[in-house]
């Protein structure tokens, strides 16, 4: 079945109706979307404040993994592997073990990009801050995202180019002035040097409330609760889905070089999203100066 989809991904087709592809995509998505809680049944909630002392490992100082992001991310592979004949997969910890898989992005048409528990260390406390994240990526561009929230069963979910929906119910972004912009700003991640002028941006904003999971920022703004976010490391399990979603709900991302995000380039620094594209080159002139920020 998959193989047979594969030319809905490249494009429209002339000898497709538009209610058969409907009709065919929906099927698509609900078999990932079935796959990912039955791997967040089988694999992560099971372990959610059950986990032992030698679960949890660090696998970079200051970075952990646990034995559910392991499994889980086995499991995802094998499924979206198995629903895809030919697809890649490109996980956080297989990356880890295998840097030069991500390379593929850019090279291969069809790759799954995944993270299995994005919040690992929320998860690792017993915090409900985590969420399951997949998409499908095609010559290094997202065309498919999912994000999942375990603990609620809520999930998101976009296709480029039509639209965005949490639970069946499409997401919209909200229109806001710089004077009103709600931030969801993390300090923790940046060089150190440049921390003091992030937060002395921060300060011009009308509030500014992060939480600790990329996947979970993502939801909010396309939900319409925040308007900018910014994230200096750009690892494509953490945005690929989320990007996509916001723009679906009708948000912008781009790099902070102005040039707009896609997963397939893994070598650039730093992510603005905003949930207005028409504050996104304020908030970028204000948080990417380039002149206060000449060290970078």
């Amino acid at each position: 079945y998959w193989q047979a989809e594969k030319v809905l991904w490249s494009g429209p087709d002339i000898r497709i109706c538009p209610r058969t592809r409907n009709r065919r995509m929906r099927l698509v998505f609900d078999t990932v979307s079935t796959l990912i809680r039955e791997v967040a049944d089988a694999e992560i909630m099971p372990r959610f404040r059950n986990l032992r002392a030698d679960e949890i490992l660090e696998k970079n100082k200051g970075d952990i993994v646990t034995a559910a992001d392991l499994a889980a991310e086995k499991a995802l592979t094998c499924g979206l592997e198995q629903l895809l004949p030919g697809s890649l997969v490109v996980g956080e910890e297989g990356v880890h073990a295998d840097p030069a898989l991500i390379e593929h992005l850019a090279s291969d048409e069809y790759v799954w990009i995944i993270d299995p528990v994005d919040g690992t260390r929320n998860y690792a406390k017993g915090d409900d801050g985590f969420c399951v994240i997949v998409a499908l990526s095609r010559f290094g561009e997202a065309v498919a995202g999912w994000i999942y929230r375990p603990t609620s069963g809520s999930l998101v979910l976009a296709e480029k180019g039509s639209g965005a929906t949490r639970d069946g119910v499409r997401l919209q972004t909200v229109s806001t002035t710089p004077e009103s912009t709600r931030g969801a700003l993390h300090t923790s991640f940046l060089p150190k040097h440049l921390r003091t002028q992030m937060k002395d941006a921060i300060k011009g904003m009308a509030s500014n409330d992060p939480v600790s999971s990329a996947g979970l920022e993502y939801i909010r703004m396309a939900m319409g609760e925040t308007d900018v976010t910014m994230f200096w490391n750009t690892y494509p399990w953490d945005h690929a889905a989320g990007a996509l979603i916001v723009e679906e709900a009708g948000g912008k991302a781009g790099f902070k070089n102005g040039v707009p995000y896609r997963p397939g380039i893994t070598d650039t620094k730093g992510i603005l999203v905003t949930g207005d594209p028409n504050i996104w080159q304020h908030w970028c002139d204000v948080l990417f100066n380039e002149e206060k920020w000449a060290q970078k």
